[in-house]
């Protein structure tokens, strides 16, 4: 037995004996948890519009963003700008989006967090190299903390994903907040009503 052998076999005979693992309290249950997700998206920047529907979606941007000059959009139920539901061949393509509106697949209470991922994103810089993003999120898709959402990705197939959290911020300069500093200068959350029965 040479050196190598023998310090991973001392390794493996010095394990400390074996414990179940701790029971997680459950910090956010039922009816809390959409309250909590919007706390958490309006803390850090974000702003949560609950809409019943697309139309109550088209007229918000309509009001709140009424001249743009480009929105890109993975929502064919909406009637506005240019629906992408395509990957689209480069970044640059995306250099003047002014408003990007997105479905988000699934939002963390506990930080504000929605999910992402190329499966339906026409391309991974788009959340990011848009002015101002707006993403769709069904209120039945929310999970409590970030342990559900580890478990809800367990096993679902992409080759990229992320989780956005408000807008692009910084506080490196002189601790000062900037919004916007190298994305998505603000980020509107439409939260899809559970009693939505018909999205459009």
């Amino acid at each position: 037995m040479n050196s190598r052998e023998h310090i991973l076999q001392a390794v493996t005979h010095s394990q400390p004996p074996g414990g179940s693992l701790p029971v997680l309290p459950e910090v956010y249950a039922g009816a809390h948890v959409a309250e909590t997700f919007i706390t958490c998206v309006e803390t850090i920047g974000g702003l949560v519009v609950r809409v019943a529907g697309i139309q109550a979606v088209q007229q918000y941007i309509e009001t709140w963003f009424p001249r743009p000059n480009r929105i890109i959009h993975t929502l064919p139920e909406l009637k506005y700008g240019e629906f992408r539901h395509v990957r689209t061949a480069t970044g640059h393509d995306l250099e003047t989006v002014d408003l990007a509106v997105l479905r988000g697949e699934f939002g963390v209470a506990e930080n504000g967090a929605i999910w992402l991922d190329d499966t339906t994103l026409p391309h991974r810089a788009l959340p990011f190299i848009c002015d101002h993003l707006a993403l769709l999120l069904d209120e039945s898709a929310l999970v409590p903390t970030l342990h559900e959402a580890y478990q809800r990705l367990s096993g679902n197939p992409f080759s990229y994903g992320v989780f956005i959290a408000g807008p692009s911020k910084t506080a490196d300069i002189e601790q000062s907040l900037v919004i916007g500093a190298h994305g998505a200068r603000s980020l509107t959350v439409f939260l899809l009503a559970h009693t939505a029965i018909n999205p459009c």
